[in-house]
Formats: C-alpha cells, structure tokens, sequence
C-alpha cells in the first residue's frame, strides 16, 4: 500500500497538467498496487470524467472550439474506471478466493470478516452503507474511530476540508479503514493509511488556495509594506501550517520531539542481546533460513531463506520467544524442527531463552547428531512472576493450570490471556 502514495500524488499531478497519457499509466500502475487500490483508481478515472465534463459544459456555453480537447479526459477517464474495476472484480471475486481457500480454509477474501456488524459480504456491507446508515455512522462515530480522522487531517490544519473533491476520491479506502472491526486499519500507525497521505496533502493544497483570503485579517499595521502587502497571506498559512504539523508531531509523532518516541523506540533486552551468541556461530558466508523477525540482522548474506524455507541452508536459526514475525504456527515449527532432527541430517548447535540453532550435518562426516533440545533453551517459559489470578485445576493428573494473566492493549484494543501451566509428570512429545 505505501507504493500506491507517491504514484496517486503523480495521477493527481498529471490531472492538473492535463497530461493524460501519463495520468492513464499513473492510474493504472495505482490499480495494480493492490486489490483495494483498484478502487482508488477507478475514482482517478472519474475525476478525470470530471475535469473533461467540466471543461465540455463551459465550452458549451461560450461556444468555444475546446470541445474536443474535453473528450479526452472523459475517454480515457473512461477507459481507467473499466479497467480498474475489471482489475477489481478479477482480483477480490477470483483471485484472492483462489488462494484464500487454501490458506484460510474460505471460499472469499478474508478481509470481508473484519465487517461484522455491517454484512459477512461485500453485497452486505455495501446494502449496510446505504440501509443502515444509522449503524454505519454509530460506527464511524466511536472514540477511535474520530480520534483516527483527527489524526489524519490535523497534520494539515484541516485545510484539507476545504478541497472536499479530493478527499472524496479516497473515499473507499478511508470508509475501508473507518468501518473495519479490526484495530489496525484506523490506528493510523500501519500501511492502512498510507495512501491517504497523498489525498490529504493534496486536499490541503485546494483548501489553502481557496482560503488564503483569510490571511488579510491578520494585516496589523504592516499595511504599506510591500513584501507583506504581497506575501502575508501565503505567509501566514505557512505559520498556520508549521503550528499544526509541528503540533501533532510533538503529540502523535515517532521523531525525537514526538510523544510516541521514547513509547515506540526499542529498547535491547537480555534475550535481544543474547543474539550476538548466535550470529558469532554462523559463518558469514554459510545459507541460512531464520524467522522474518531476525532477517534484518542477517540481510547481508547472499543466502537467505524464510522459514520453513530450507533449500541448501546449512544453518537454521529460530526465535520461539519472539512476539511477532512468525511465518508458521508454533505446533508446525515444532513438527518442522522434530524432522530436521528426526532425519538424522540437522544436529542441535546451540539453543537458549527460546533461540535454537540448528547445524546440517557433513555427509561425510562421522559427527553424531544432538537432537535433545539444551535445558537453557526452555528459560523463556519460565515465570516471571506470579498470575493475576490463581487457579488450581489440574488435568488428568498430568498438568495442572496454575493460573492466568488478563493482558489489555488500550490503544490496539485487543485482550490476551497469558496461562501458567505446571506440568506434574513427564508430558509426552
């Protein structure tokens, strides 16, 4: 999604130089981004339609001889909207489906889940938008929800409202985003957002234009100053501008003066420390397949697989305390891993606080393959501290649940659970 930014304000651009050819590659190149993005397209090619009505309803009226040059916005224009929206279909009704039948087990795009109180489908949310618009605007209406489009205009001063045409071609990502279930889409912290950078900038380029006028009640005594008399109004929105931008960067922001900066920063722990171990046993030139979470540290080599991935890796690398970053469920990691060991081809390396490092055996070698995972390894697991709420319930006298953690994220708005399990005997593989 971030690539469709910079190609939507090139679109825009070449709409305003009436450059169509490019505006039509523009277009196009915005539908290709995503599924979703096909429909920001298809509201490209409208506002071309527009601008070329426009400019055909005045010739019109002046009887000028520009009508011509009006018809090609409105075909090629045309010619967006068709294919964006075929593009659209093909993608989100065929494609996606295709494959999300055998990732999810579903026969649609997953994404229709995240609308639940507004339809299963895209026919229902759609039928919702225009019958139930008491529910969608309970919805839209939600702390959250104006907190996402405060955060989204103030960067600008809101000027951005005063250019209502612009804001309306992202209608449907920002409707996407406003009326999702899931959190992430209206946080404004994620790659949801991203293309509406580009409409919101623009937008505030309309507004400050048509509003600049307001920048005469500002002229104390500096009347007969001919910089100012020229430069006052696009001067003080610039002030107006900077006020706001520096304002919400101090309030929303992840740069030094921004409140989020000492939130969001990471700072190393023990267990993120204790990588260095591992990297110092791979050698640099060896293959390798980790978790997406540690290929940062290890994009310089040249071969470098994600996990489950293992082609001619001679070293596997795994981070089973990670919180995110993990390409396969926990239970598959396992069944992977007992292979590797099982195949008599891996041997276990090193392994502690959840990283566990695995070696391909020399096929002409006469090494013996360590395939019990060290003690260290399991220090992860091991409370910190005691449950928020105890329990004693125990489980065919094998394991027993000692308690549980209730864990709120207020700005994600998501609980989890963490359990404490004590196991009373050997528990089997």
């Amino acid at each position: 999604l971030p690539l469709a930014t910079p190609i939507i304000l090139a679109a825009l651009l070449f709409a305003e130089r009436r450059r169509w050819g490019w505006f039509v590659l523009a277009a196009l190149l915005v539908a290709g981004v995503q599924e979703g993005t096909a429909l920001l397209a298809t509201m490209l090619g409208l506002y071309a339609i527009a601008i070329g009505g426009r400019a055909w309803w005045r010739s019109r009226k002046t009887g000028s001889a520009s009508r011509s040059a009006a018809a090609w916005p409105i075909a090629l224009g045309a010619l967006v909207v068709a294919a964006s929206l075929a593009w659209f279909y093909a993608s989100t009704f065929v494609i996606v489906p295709a494959f999300a039948a055998q990732a999810y087990g579903v026969g649609e795009s997953p994404y229709v889940a995240r609308y639940g109180a507004l339809g299963g489908s895209f026919s229902d949310v759609l039928i919702s938008l225009v019958t139930r618009p008491g529910q969608v605007l309970q919805v839209a209406g939600e702390p959250l929800r104006l907190r996402y489009l405060f955060v989204l205009l103030a960067p600008f001063g809101f000027l951005s409202l005063a250019g209502p045409e612009i804001l309306l071609l992202a209608a449907p990502l920002l409707l996407a985003n406003l009326l999702s279930a899931f959190p992430f889409q209206y946080s404004g912290l994620l790659h949801y957002s991203a293309p509406l950078a580009a409409y919101v900038a623009v937008a505030a380029v309309f507004g400050g234009q048509r509003l600049r006028s307001l920048g005469r009640l500002a002229a104390v005594g500096l009347h007969d100053h001919r910089i100012w008399r020229v430069h006052r109004r696009m001067l003080l929105l610039m002030v107006y501008l900077l006020v706001w931008s520096i304002g919400c960067q101090i309030a929303f922001g992840f740069t030094p003066i921004g409140h989020n900066f000492q939130y969001y920063w990471p700072s190393p722990t023990a267990h993120d420390r204790l990588l260095a171990r591992f990297q110092a046993q791979i050698p640099a030139d060896a293959p390798l397949s980790t978790m997406p979470s540690l290929h940062p540290h290890f994009s310089h080599r040249q071969h470098l697989y994600r996990f489950p991935v293992i082609a001619e890796s001679q070293y596997v690398l795994l981070d089973v305390a990670a919180q995110s970053g993990w390409a396969v469920h926990p239970v598959e990691m396992q069944q992977i891993v007992d292979g590797l060991l099982s195949s008599g081809d891996w041997t276990v390396q090193d392994g502690a606080d959840g990283y566990l490092l695995l070696r391909r055996l020399d096929p002409a070698g006469n090494e013996q393959a360590v395939t019990a995972l060290p003690a260290e390894f399991f220090s992860f697991a091991s409370p910190s501290g005691q449950p928020q709420h105890p329990t004693d319930i125990t489980i065919n006298g094998e394991l027993k649940l000692v308690g549980y953690d209730i864990l709120d994220d207020e700005e994600w708005r998501q609980t989890g659970v963490r359990l404490y399990w004590q196991a009373l005997e050997p528990l089997p593989a």
